[in-house]
C-alpha cells in the first residue's frame, strides 16, 4: 500500500524525533528497529500500526507479536486510543497465545482435540515423573527438571525431543525411550507444552504451504516486539509467514544489547543475522534515551561496549547529567540489606519520594531473603515482585486442576491433583495401578478409570466412578451456555467445602487453612471478574490466560519498595535502583562464566539491562563475603564496576591485584562492627559514617574543612584508602557524598 502524506495524520507524526518518524513513516520492505534502552520503542510501534490503520489497512490484517500479555495489552490500548477506535483492532498478543489460538483452529491436524490443555513447567515434571517411573526408572537417576529443560531445549531449537538430547545419567539407567514416552504422554491427555505451541505451528506452516498462504492473506502486516528475545523455532515460525524472498512488510524490534534470555532459547544471532536474511531491510536506530540521565547511560554504555557481537549504538540522553552511579562495598549481605533499607528511608525523608519510586534488583531471586528483613525492621513496605506467585500457590494449582478437568478430563496431571483434592479414598496404590493400566492400554487416566482394573479394591473402584460422574457433569456444565462464573463456583464447589470444613476442625492450623480458602475464593473473584470483561468467552479462554502468565507479566505495586531479578525488571523503569550482589561468581554469575565468552556476554547484558532500569539515582553494592548453602565465599567486586569510567562513578571501587581479597575502600571497617555500636533503629538505618583509620601521614583527617569545585565547602565525616583514598564528605546544602580524594583540596573554614 502506497504511504500517504503525512499531513493526513499529524497528531501521529508530531513530537516524533527523526529517528523515531523514520520508523514509523516506512513503507519499504522488511525494517529492523534497533531500539536503545528507554528509546520510545512501544511509542514506534503502536505509531506505525495507527499509521497504517490510518492509511485503510484494515485492522485484521495486522499481527503484531509481543512476549509478555502486560505488553499486548498496553500496545493494543495505546493502538486504540490513537485511532480512537475507529477502525477495527489489530491482532496483537504473545507468541504462545497466537500459536494456541491457531492450533485450536488446527487441532485434528496435529492429533489433537480443539480442548488441548497446555502444560506449564510444573505440568511437564509431573508428566515426566509419570514417564519415569513407567519406563522403571528411578528419580535417583536423574532429575525430572534436568529432563524437562531437555526437552524444553530441543524444541526451542525447533525440533521434538530425541534419545540424543536426554541426560547421560538417563540414558545409561536404560531410559533411552523417555523421549518417545513423554510425547505419547502428551498426546494421551490431550496436552501440549509450551514449546509445542511454537513449534507445531512452524511444522505446519512449512509442510501445508497452502496454510501459510492463508495465514500470509490474513496478515500482510507483521510486527514483532523483542525481536533479540527470538528462539530458533520462533524463527521458522516467522520466516513461513514472511518469507524472506517475498519481501514481506515485516518490522522487528528490539535491542540486541538487552538480549538475556539464552538461558531459556532464546538466540540474540536472530537480531544480528536480520539484514542478511532479510537481504535489502533497512535498519533505523532508536538511540535517545527518555529514561535515564547523562551519567547512568554512561556507565551502561561503558559496560556493555565491552562485548563484541553486537550491533552497535550509543545512548544519549537531554536530560542532564544527573547523580553519578555510586558504588558500595558492606562485608556481607546483611550489612549490604539494612544499608539499601536505611539508604530508602533516607532518601523517601529527604527527596520526596514514597517506596514505589524504588527497585532492589537481584542477580538471582535468592538474594531476597536479607532485604525482606531489613526492610520489615526499618518499617519499610517492600514486596518480592513475581507474576505467577499467586498461580504457584497448592491450593490454587489444586482449583485450577478441577477447571483443566472441566474443559479436557484426558489432562492426566490434572486428574492426578485433582483426585487427591479433597482426598476421596483413591490411594497412591490404587493411583498407581490404574495407571499402569491406563498406559498399558494407551489411555488416558480418565478413560481407564471408567472400566477400572480388577486390581483396584471395591471402595477405590467406586471413588473413581463418582470422580468421573462429577467431571461428565462439570464438562457438560462448561459446554452449555451457563455463565463462567457460574461454571467456576459449581465446579469448585466440592474443594471449597472440603477446604472450609478442614479449617474449621483444625484449630492449630486454622489461620493457614483459612488463608488457603481465602485464595480459592480469589480465584472465584477473578474468573468472575474475567467473565465481566470478557462475557462470550468460555472456560478454556480463562484457562489459556492463565497458563500464559509469566514474572515478566508482574506488575510492580505503587506502595511498596520492588524486589525483583534483572530478568523481571526488564521493560520497568523507576526512579531509584539498586542494583546489589554486584560481585564476581553473583554478577557475572559463576554458572555463566563456565560458558566462557557467551555466558559473559549474556551477563553484561544483563547488567546493562539493570543499570538503565534507573532514572534517576543507581547504586551498585557488592559483598567482600556471601554464603552459600555450601561454603563461605570469599568476593571480590563485578568486572563490571572497573568497566565503568571514574568520571561516571561517585565512590571508585577498584579490586587491589596483589590480594585474593579486594579491599578496595582500605581502612573502612567492615559495616557490620559499625552496626553493632547502634542503639536505636534511627543510628541502624542512618547514612553510613567511616571511621578515620587510614594512620601514617595521611593529609585528610575527620573533622576537616575541604573544598569541591562543583559541591562547595563539607566536613570529612569519613575516610577510607585502598587504591584511591575516599572521603565521605557532609556538603553544605547538598549532603553527605562519597569523593575521591584528589577532587577535593583542604579548606580553611572560617
Amino acid at each position: 500500500m502506497p504511504p500517504s502524506s503525512t499531513a493526513s495524520a499529524p497528531d501521529l507524526l508530531a513530537g516524533l524525533n527523526p529517528a523515531q518518524r523514520a520508523a514509523v513513516t516506512h513503507h519499504a520492505g522488511p525494517l529492523l528497529v534497533l531500539a536503545g534502552a528507554g528509546s520510545g520503542k512501544t511509542r514506534v510501534v503502536t505509531h506505525r500500526i495507527a499509521l497504517r490503520l490510518r492509511e485503510g489497512l484494515p485492522g485484521h490484517h495486522v499481527l503484531a507479536l509481543t512476549f509478555t500479555n502486560k505488553a499486548a495489552a498496553e500496545m493494543r490500548a495505546r493502538v486504540d486510543a490513537l485511532t480512537g477506535g475507529a477502525s477495527t483492532s489489530p491482532n496483537v498478543g504473545t507468541f504462545h497465545a497466537t500459536s494456541a489460538r491457531l492450533l485450536r483452529q488446527w487441532a485434528p491436524r496435529i492429533g489433537r482435540g480443539a480442548n488441548f490443555t497446555i502444560y506449564d513447567d510444573d505440568d511437564q515434571i509431573a508428566a515426566i515423573k509419570r514417564v519415569l517411573k513407567a519406563q522403571g526408572v528411578g528419580e535417583k537417576s536423574v532429575k525430572p527438571s534436568e529432563v524437562r529443560e531437555a526437552f524444553d531445549r530441543a524444541k526451542n531449537e525447533g525440533r521434538l525431543p530425541e534419545a540424543g538430547d536426554l541426560p547421560p545419567t538417563l540414558l545409561a539407567a536404560g531410559g533411552a525411550g523417555v523421549a518417545d514416552a513423554y510425547e505419547a504422554e502428551l498426546l494421551r491427555s490431550n496436552a501440549l507444552d509450551f514449546g509445542d505451541l511454537i513449534l507445531r505451528v512452524a511444522q505446519l506452516l512449512e509442510r501445508e504451504p497452502e496454510l501459510a498462504a492463508q495465514l500470509r492473506r490474513r496478515w500482510p502486516v507483521v510486527l514483532v516486539d523483542e525481536f533479540q528475545d527470538t528462539n530458533p523455532a520462533q524463527m521458522r515460525w516467522l520466516r513461513a509467514l514472511s518469507p524472506p524472498e517475498t519481501c514481506p512488510d515485516l518490522t522487528v524490534v528490539g535491542d540486541d544489547d538487552q538480549a538475556i534470555y539464552g538461558w531459556r532459547g532464546a538466540d540474540v544471532r536472530n537480531m544480528l543475522a536480520f539484514e542478511q536474511t532479510w537481504a535489502g531491510a533497512s535498519v533505523v536506530r532508536l538511540e535517545q534515551n527518555y529514561r535515564s540521565t547523562a551519567h547512568i547511560l554512561a556507565a551502561a554504555n561503558a559496560v556493555v561496549a565491552h562485548n563484541t557481537e553486537r550491533l552497535g549504538k550509543t545512548l544519549f540522553t537531554d536530560a542532564g547529567d544527573g547523580h553519578r552511579v555510586e558504588v558500595e562495598a558492606f562485608e556481607s549481605p546483611r550489612d549490604e540489606a539494612r544499608w539499601v533499607a536505611g539508604r530508602v528511608r533516607t532518601l523517601c525523608r529527604d527527596e520526596a519520594l514514597g517506596p514505589g519510586d524504588f527497585a532492589v534488583l537481584l542477580r538471582t531471586a535468592s538474594l531476597s531473603l536479607d532485604l525482606e528483613e531489613a526492610f520489615r525492621a526499618a518499617g519499610v513496605p517492600a514486596v518480592q515482585v513475581r507474576g505467577r506467585s499467586f498461580y504457584d500457590r497448592a491450593e490454587v494449582r489444586d482449583a485450577v486442576a478441577w477447571l483443566r478437568l472441566a474443559v479436557n478430563p484426558h489432562d492426566d496431571v490434572a486428574f492426578q491433583r485433582a483426585i487427591g483434592a479433597p482426598s476421596r479414598g483413591v490411594g497412591e496404590t490404587s493411583l498407581e495401578a490404574l495407571s499402569k493400566a491406563a498406559a498399558e492400554a494407551q489411555l488416558s487416566l480418565y478413560s481407564r478409570a471408567l472400566m477400572p482394573p480388577a486390581s483396584i479394591k471395591a471402595k477405590a473402584r467406586g471413588a473413581l466412578a463418582t470422580f468421573s460422574s462429577l467431571l461428565d457433569e462439570h464438562r457438560a456444565l462448561a459446554a452449555s451456555q451457563t455463565p463462567l462464573s457460574q461454571v467456576s463456583q459449581t465446579v469448585l464447589a466440592p474443594l471449597l467445602e472440603a477446604m472450609r470444613a478442614q479449617a474449621l476442625a483444625t484449630r492449630d492450623r486454622s489461620e493457614e487453612l483459612a488463608q488457603r480458602v481465602e485464595n480459592v475464593e480469589r480465584l472465584v473473584v477473578a474468573i468472575r471478574e474475567f467473565s465481566r470483561e470478557q462475557p462470550d468467552a468460555p472456560l478454556d479462554a480463562w484457562l489459556e490466560r492463565v497458563k500464559l502468565v509469566s514474572d515478566a507479566d508482574a506488575v510492580p505495586e505503587g506502595t511498596a519498595v520492588s524486589m525483583l531479578t534483572v530478568h523481571a525488571a526488564k521493560g520497568l523503569e523507576f526512579p531509584v535502583c539498586f542494583v546489589i550482589g554486584f560481585e564476581e561468581g553473583t554478577f557475572p554469575h559463576a554458572r555463566a562464566l563456565r560458558d566462557g565468552e557467551v555466558g559473559l556476554d549474556e551477563e553484561r547484558r544483563l547488567a546493562y539491562v539493570a543499570m538503565t532500569r534507573a532514572r534517576q539515582r543507581l547504586t551498585l553494592s557488592w559483598c567482600r563475603e556471601r554464603r552459600t548453602f555450601t561454603e563461605t565465599r570469599h568476593c571480590t567486586p563485578s568486572r563490571f564496576i572497573g568497566e565503568v569510567p571514574t568520571e561516571h562513578i561517585e565512590a571508585r571501587v577498584e579490586p587491589e591485584p596483589s590480594r585474593a581479597v579486594a579491599r578496595p575502600f582500605g581502612g573502612l571497617r567492615g559495616r557490620s562492627e559499625r552496626s553493632t555500636r547502634r542503639s536505636s533503629d534511627a543510628d541502624l538505618y542512618a547514612d553510613p559514617v567511616y571511621e578515620d583509620d587510614t594512620g601514617g601521614d595521611s593529609p585528610w583527617r575527620v573533622g576537616m574543612w575541604v573544598w569541591h569545585g562543583d559541591l562547595g565547602r563539607g566536613r570529612v565525616v569519613g575516610v577510607s584508602r585502598g587504591v584511591r583514598t575516599t572521603l565521605q564528605v557532609e556538603f553544605d546544602g547538598v549532603g553527605r557524598r562519597s569523593v575521591i580524594a584528589s577532587w577535593v583540596s583542604p579548606y580553611d573554614a572560617p
